[in-house]
Order: structure tokens, then C-alpha cells, then sequence
């Protein structure tokens, strides 16, 4: 009697998927099946709580720059937040903290400053704001308008929804 032995991890918050083990035995044992764990990783992601899903229903381009009341977002950035994982890196920290000035600003923009003083009065010190912010323009997440303005972009408010 063979004595194989495999381990499977699955993290569906952060959407890890680990297998190991001998490969042949894993392939004869999960090959089917491992396609579609794969597709369930790469899937849309579920919420915990319904009410999640609603958070940013009404982020979609805005006419004229002008930004709408979005009652889904509450007034307070800590309790906006905490609405995200912990484990939420800092690149993310920042533009999470950069949608949620956008979206309270009357010319639908940001700057470093505002963004990193929301996460400061949280308790999050960034090291190097400028540095994640140019992370999130690199990754086309934010753009710059003029000056010292930027604005989260529509796939950074779709890759935003991800994080929820």
C-alpha cells in the first residue's frame, strides 16, 4: 500500500490555491478537479456580508467631474476601512484611502497629502506615500489630472471592489 500523502491549502480571502506533493499522485487523484478550483480562485469573489457588495455600487465615471452622494460610502474613513482585510498591502491602503477622498471631494480628485492623513489618523504610517502612488499609476489604478491632482481610475474602483 502506497503511503502518499499531500497537502492542500486554500485561501479564498487572499485567493491562494497550494497544493504539494508528489505530482503524479495529485494529478491522478485532483487533475480534474484542480481546473476548477482554479476557475473558482480566478472567479469573481464573494462577500461575507451582502451589504458588501452594494459599497461602491455607484462608482461608475461621473459626468461633468462632478461627484454624486454616494450613500453606500459612510462618513467616517475608519469605519469605511474596516470594511477591507487586514491584510490589505499598503499600495492597496493608499488607494482605498485615495478613492475614499475622491468620492468626498466636490472635483472628484485626490492628492498624496489627503489620502495618507486618512491613514494616519488610523494608525497606518505609510513609509513612502509618493512611492505607493506611483505603484497604483504604474498599475494604470489612478491617473494624474494636473499639478498635484490625481484620480482613481475605472479599473482601480473595479480592482477596489475586488478587495472587499
Amino acid at each position: 500500500m502506497e503511503n502518499n500523502q499531500i497537502k492542500i491549502r486554500i485561501n479564498l480571502e487572499t485567493r491562494e490555491f497550494e497544493v504539494h506533493g508528489e505530482a503524479k499522485y495529485i494529478n491522478e487523484t485532483f487533475g480534474t478537479y484542480i481546473s476548477e478550483y482554479l476557475d473558482i480562485i480566478k472567479g469573481p469573489q464573494k462577500t461575507k456580508n451582502a451589504s458588501n457588495n452594494d459599497l461602491l455600487k455607484n462608482t461608475e465615471p461621473l459626468n461633468n467631474d462632478k461627484v454624486s452622494n454616494d450613500s453606500a460610502l459612510p462618513d467616517s474613513f475608519g469605519e469605511y476601512l474596516n470594511r477591507f482585510p487586514r491584510t490589505l498591502s499598503n499600495v492597496d491602503k493608499l488607494l482605498v484611502s485615495s478613492f475614499y477622498v475622491q468620492s468626498h471631494n466636490n472635483g472628484n480628485f485626490f492628492t498624496i497629502p489627503e489620502a495618507s492623513n486618512l491613514l494616519i489618523d488610523q494608525g497606518v504610517k505609510l513609509s513612502n506615500a509618493n512611492a505607493f502612488n506611483k505603484s497604483n499609476e504604474s498599475t494604470k489604478r489612478i491617473f494624474k489630472l494636473s499639478g498635484k491632482n490625481f484620480r482613481v481610475s475605472d479599473s482601480g474602483i473595479q480592482y477596489i471592489k475586488t478587495l472587499v
